[in-house]
């Protein structure tokens, strides 16, 4: 297990994409992340040129074998709830929930259809 973040949830969306949510508990907050299929055009793009919309704004763009979790080296994007507003460890403000990030990763899911 790693014991820099917990994953809270990986599903499939209804969309069909993977999507994984973990929380970082040394700094207290979550993130979100949704898997882009390997014969889709955003696939490999980086995440500040993409028009796609999450809270926040997109945050992450990664080929990656480790994070959000074990994969073949796919393609993940995703966001963060450490902004302006958000609670973390050291801030004030709204807690972003679980429930929060899946409806985020729903919407980045549709949002890749």
């Amino acid at each position: 297990m790693n014991s820099r973040y917990v994953v809270e949830k990986d599903w499939i969306t209804a969309c069909g994409h993977r999507a994984v949510v973990v929380y970082i508990g040394a700094v207290g907050y979550r993130c979100g992340y949704v898997l882009v299929p390997a014969d889709h055009e955003l696939c490999g793009v980086q995440h500040y040129s993409m028009s796609i919309y999450a809270h926040g704004g997109l945050t992450y763009s990664k080929h990656s074998e480790d994070y959000p979790v074990d994969t073949e080296g796919e393609y993940w994007i995703g966001f963060d709830c450490a902004h302006s507003g958000d609670k973390t460890n050291m801030l004030p403000g709204v807690e972003r929930t679980l429930e929060f990030c899946v409806k985020q990763c729903e919407s980045i899911s549709i949002q890749l259809s």
